[in-house]
């Protein structure tokens, strides 16, 4: 049985696509019926054999898993095997809102592999415009996190 939280190196079987996105289906102990989210960069056909995911919920009427690609896994699929830590990176704004707790601006980015960034917070929201492109530094990749 899987918990919520809990991470899992799955098999790639294939990549199903439909007019709602991409999936890649998953086997893992002799069942191979997971699925979970691909993105951009994976719907193309840039896959691995074997893919990190995480336990994000399981459903209350069936007990199957609600699967997520382990954000860690990712970036390290990405930032880090392109050598881009270190490196200026380009990311499209997607949504600026304002944070109701602090009060503060933040922008949600979107990058060329189709991974998205949320809460990237700024001093000022008004010089920013959704489907503007920024320019960032990615100083580090830390745990999940760039």
């Amino acid at each position: 049985m899987m918990n919520i939280g809990e991470t899992f190196e799955m098999n790639v079987v294939r990549i199903e696509s439909n007019e709602y996105g991409s999936r890649i289906i998953l086997s893992y102990d002799g069942c191979d019926t997971y699925r979970v989210k691909a993105y951009d960069f994976q719907a193309e056909g840039d896959i691995p054999s074997t893919i990190k995911v995480r336990v994000k919920d399981i459903n209350r009427i069936n007990g199957f898993p609600d699967l997520v690609q382990d954000n860690e896994w990712v970036l390290k699929q990405t930032f880090e095997y392109y050598g881009l830590v270190g490196r200026n990176y380009e990311f499209e704004i997607t949504d600026k809102r304002i944070d109701n707790k602090s009060n503060r601006p933040f922008l949600s980015l979107k990058d060329d592999f189709g991974i998205r960034f949320h809460r990237f917070y700024v001093n000022d929201g008004d010089l920013y415009n959704i489907g503007d492109k920024i320019r960032l530094h990615i100083k580090a990749l830390k745990s999940n996190y760039l």
